[in-house]
């Protein structure tokens, strides 16, 4: 049951990635999988998922300069492209 959750965490995480880029995602899956899951209190969840996301952006979109793929978000909305990894 367990390797069932994680794996439909796991297709969840790659679909909303598809729909709106990595970097948002990874804020997003933070705060579903910390808060139900693991039932963490939201002052630490917040925080975490804020510097998460900014080591994320910093360190591959400033520092390394990633190309990012297209998401279906910013097919449908260009004016979002302006957001990294959208």
């Amino acid at each position: 049951m367990r390797a069932a959750l994680f794996f439909g965490y796991l297709i969840g995480f790659m679909a909303v990635m598809a729909t709106i880029g990595l970097i948002p995602t990874v804020g997003v899956f933070i705060i579903f999988f910390m808060r139900p899951e693991a039932k963490e209190r939201w002052s630490l969840v917040i925080p975490y998922a804020v510097v998460l996301v900014l080591f994320i952006w910093f360190t591959f979109d400033y520092f390394m300069a990633v190309p990012w793929p297209p998401t279906l978000i910013g097919q449908w909305f260009p004016v979002l492209k302006a957001i990294p990894s959208v």
